[in-house]
């Protein structure tokens, strides 16, 4: 796994998701803004919050879901 524990950094949702199995703590004690910063993805941080987007109702999101929200192949790759 490339999650950095020193840092907090991810290199995808899927990692975020993958560390937070069999934890007890919820998935949106991470904030989306320090989430998508450490993807990289920082840049995207309005649109999400536009449609009352959290970190929670991301980790359930589908690729047609990230399609609606016009984000590019890269970006929809990187929260699969």
């Amino acid at each position: 796994m490339n999650y950095l524990r020193v840092t907090g950094q991810f290199d995808s949702l899927a990692q975020y998701s993958a560390f937070l199995d069999g934890k007890s703590h919820k998935q949106a004690d991470i904030p989306l803004e320090k989430f998508l910063k450490d993807l990289g993805l920082e840049e995207y941080l309005e649109k999400f919050e536009a449609q009352n987007i959290d970190v929670t109702a991301l980790m359930n999101f589908t690729c047609e879901n990230l399609k609606a929200l016009k984000l590019p192949v890269g970006v929809r790759n990187t929260l699969r």
